[in-house]
């Protein structure tokens, strides 16, 4: 379930910024990377020929605005093998030139009372689609929900808030309706929230297609898990993901396992991966996010040696750092 590098890099955007050096009696550079998201692309036979795959980089400084230039960027191995190296220079790929089409699903289960208590995840919501929709005014957002008790006509499993728009006003007052219930049916919700994305913003209408799904835990449903990757495959829709709590690799309370769906979820659809350290974190998580979707992207390849045979599961980390300062982030592919 691998679609072309070309294709995936597309998904991604990147804001070019430069970090000052100050002497080390200065307040915090706001230009350190504090943290970077991971994303994975992974042609089949060039892993299991070549031990080659591609990492997306979206490192983010104080200002939550992503970084590519001025950088150094580190990958390593979980174990002692196999070795990995960086193969040639890393690179920004250009901007696609088409809108976005990008739907926002929200965790609505009840953990989110104790995970982001004072609504966090609302001000990220909206500083996604600002910084989306003011990039390009011909971009389009819509606001969705799961863990619902009464889903929207034509939905089993999720609550349309608010469909396609550019109004950001539009979007911020869609928030006043929503409330907290039981279940996490992230899977089930998601592949119909695909099937609308498909059905609605059609690859006819020329919009590059994302689903930014937000969650604090594990989905309730995981034996959905392959019918909604396969469903993003088929329809072209790329899904980034966001962590927080027991779903965040940041978090002191983090689930491997909510961690590696989420993770999974991403890499297999284009997407990348975010872990918020804190409901706080949330606005600036989000607006990476935004950026990344309109601008262009950051891929550094690295090469394996010796290659994993079939099957193999590698997992690692990258640092990436500037002048300032620099974040870890993890990565796993699976050699096919």
């Amino acid at each position: 379930m691998t679609r072309s590098l070309s294709t995936r890099a597309a998904t991604f955007a990147a804001l070019v910024l430069l970090a000052a050096c100050k002497d080390s009696n200065s307040p915090p550079d706001p230009n350190r990377i504090v943290n970077v998201f991971v994303g994975t692309q992974v042609d089949s036979a060039t892993l299991r020929d070549r031990g080659e795959f591609i990492l997306t980089l979206v490192p983010v400084n104080g200002h939550g605005s992503v970084v590519t230039e001025g950088i150094t960027i580190v990958p390593s191995v979980t174990g002692a093998a196999p070795a990995i190296t960086l193969s040639g220079t890393p690179r920004v790929v250009p901007p696609d030139a088409r809108p976005v089409a990008a739907a926002v699903s929200m965790d609505n289960s009840r953990s989110m009372l104790d995970s982001d208590p004072q609504r966090r995840r609302v001000t990220a919501a909206q500083q996604f689609w600002t910084a989306l929709l003011g990039a390009d005014t011909r971009s389009v957002a819509a606001l969705l929900g799961f863990g619902v008790d009464a889903p929207s006509p034509g939905f089993s499993d999720t609550k349309l808030f608010q469909t396609w728009t550019n109004d950001v006003a539009t979007l911020n007052a869609a928030f006043d309706g929503i409330s907290v219930s039981n279940g996490s049916p992230l899977y089930r919700s998601s592949r119909e929230i695909v099937r609308w994305i498909d059905s609605t913003r059609t690859p006819d209408d020329a919009y590059r297609r994302i689903l930014v799904v937000f969650t604090d835990g594990l989905p309730d449903d995981p034996t959905a898990e392959a019918a909604l990757m396969a469903e993003a495959a088929s329809n072209g829709v790329t899904i980034h993901t966001v962590g927080l709590g027991t779903a965040s690799d940041q978090s002191t309370q983090m689930l491997p396992d909510a961690v590696a769906r989420l993770t999974r979820l991403a890499d297999e659809t284009g997407g990348v991966y975010a872990g918020a350290p804190s409901a706080g974190s949330l606005p600036a998580v989000f607006e990476a996010l935004a950026t990344i979707s309109s601008d262009g992207a950051l891929l550094a390849t690295v090469k394996l040696d010796p290659i994993p045979a079939a099957g193999t599961v590698v997992a690692g980390k990258v640092r990436v750092s500037n002048v300032a300062g620099g974040a870890d982030g993890n990565w796993t592919v699976t050699v096919k």
